[in-house]
């Protein structure tokens, strides 16, 4: 009976994130991409910012597949690799004593649930679809630096151009879409002061989710992670429930996005079992390590490999443009040294 009331109330949260996020093209990024014919190798660009605004910084080029390896191969590489058995992953360690190698946790980034009304949209979400987080916890095993880049977000800061605090429903075509997604064909029949009464008491929610969730302090991190993730790390919810289902490479693709634009790069190869990303997200106004109204550029590149039955690997290169350049040339080395223990599988 929660997943049913919520259910009702996802959909309406459906019906106006597209309007929020300034088309739907972003969500449906999340949830699908085309087969699109892959390149010979893919080339990732990361950026940063400088006097003339944005900048290439670095080039890499990659292809996903050939960093898998079998098993005996796996097992014979240098004694220079960092190796993850029960990952199995490996990576040539960075230079330096300015780096944490190992376990990470979770992949802290910028991404849509810092909007407040994607945050109370997912909260919704969780409550009507309960799930245990021991599984879906994704858990990154790599190396990242050991000085976070501390960020905090206001109401006034912006990422890729979508302003944190806007209330969506000043603007009454959408509390009438709000409203309407909920009411259906009714809502024509609805009394003129009812309709009054729930905009504005959908203005006043809204206004309190913003005050509730914003402003809010992230730690992020310059690194290299790794995971290896299955169908257990993605639960049954509103993507799934509502929308349709879809398949497990299409899951990780929509793990592996963060930022609130479309990215610049997003392949996802069916017939090789592959995704490319790359991401670069732009923050305007903001705090950065204390320091106010600044731009920052946060970059995520990255691939994702099946290798079984809803398993796949997912290699994320992630760098902050307040990070001195130099953290960035070891963390090249580190993302084109990765192996990772399997062959490529075709998803189902």
């Amino acid at each position: 009976m929660a997943g049913r009331w919520y259910e009702s109330r996802t959909i309406q949260a459906a019906a106006i994130s597209a309007v929020i996020l300034g088309g739907a093209g972003v969500i449906a990024a999340i949830i699908t991409a085309g087969n699109r014919a892959p390149a010979a190798a893919a080339t990732f660009d990361i950026k940063t910012l400088g006097e003339g605004g944005e900048q290439t910084l670095a080039r890499l080029a990659m292809r996903p597949t050939s960093q898998l390896v079998d098993s005996n191969t796996f097992s014979q590489l240098s004694h220079s690799f960092v190796v993850n058995e029960s990952v199995g992953v490996a990576f040539e360690r960075p230079e330096g004593q300015d780096w944490t190698v190992g376990p990470l946790g979770s992949l802290q980034s910028i991404d849509l649930l810092d909007l407040p009304f994607m945050a109370a949209w997912s909260d919704m979400d969780e409550r009507g679809w309960p799930r245990d987080t021991t599984k879906t916890h994704v858990r990154s095993f790599g190396t990242k630096r050991d000085h976070a880049v501390t960020i905090r977000l206001d109401p006034k800061c912006a990422v890729d151009s979508v302003e944190l605090g806007v209330n969506p429903f000043t603007d009454v075509s959408n509390a009438d879409a709000w409203i309407r997604s909920g009411y259906g064909d009714q809502f024509d029949k609805l009394p003129s002061d009812s309709i009054r009464a729930y905009r504005a008491e959908i203005l006043r929610w809204m206004d309190s989710v913003i005050t509730k969730k914003l402003p809010a302090t992230k730690q992020l991190y310059s690194g290299v992670f790794v995971a290896r993730v299955t169908d257990q790390n993605f639960p049954t919810g509103f993507v799934r429930v509502i929308l349709r289902k879809i398949d497990f490479i299409e899951k990780v693709a929509g793990l592996m996005r963060s930022g609130l634009a479309a990215p610049t790069m997003l392949i996802l190869d069916r017939e090789r079992g592959y995704v490319v990303l790359n991401e670069t997200m732009r923050l305007t106004n903001v705090s950065v390590n204390g320091q106010e109204h600044t731009d920052l550029i946060v970059n995520r590149v990255g691939y994702a490999v099946v290798v079984g039955d809803a398993v796949a690997y997912v290699v994320m290169l992630q760098y902050v443009s307040a990070d001195p350049p130099e953290a960035l040339t070891q963390l090249q080395n580190v993302f084109q040294s990765i192996r990772l223990r399997g062959s490529p599988s075709v998803p189902r």
